[in-house]
């Protein structure tokens, strides 16, 4: 319970359980612990953020780390911001990286209680430019 990088796993999980609150909490909680890990914490900020709303939050500890898919994370909350020109920017860096990144495979890596919060990032990421990745 003391090691930042579990408190900031549990953190994902309360998240995708519908905690977006508890994820905060456990993911500041981290930050205090060990900042070096900011790289990961403020990755699953990003996503805590974009659930509560709160989307220039997310585009500031988005900016700061280049985990994972945190770029389609960036163009989610870009584009709820209505800049579409910095999700499509977020959307083309992801692909430059992982040319086979696609909302299809995007979703496979989320797992919500409430599946309506991928739905609607999964809409944010084809305004953006994200491939389907289904068959045309």
């Amino acid at each position: 319970p003391y090691n930042a990088f579990t408190l900031t796993d549990a953190g994902s999980i309360f998240l995708q359980a519908g905690q977006p609150e508890k994820a905060l909490e456990l993911t500041d909680s981290a930050a205090a612990r060990d900042p070096g890990l900011s790289w990961f914490f403020n990755y699953v900020r990003g996503f805590i953020f974009i659930v509560l709303g709160r989307n220039e939050d997310a585009v500031e500890v988005l900016k700061t780390t280049e985990f994972a898919d945190a770029p389609l994370q960036l163009a989610i909350a870009y584009m709820r911001l209505g800049r579409q020109a910095d999700a499509r920017a977020a959307v083309e860096k992801m692909l430059k990286s992982t040319p086979a990144a696609t909302i299809q495979s995007w979703r496979q890596a989320w797992n919500f209680r409430d599946p309506s919060i991928l739905d609607q990032a999964a809409a944010d990421l084809a305004r953006a430019g994200l491939p389907s990745g289904r068959a045309q």
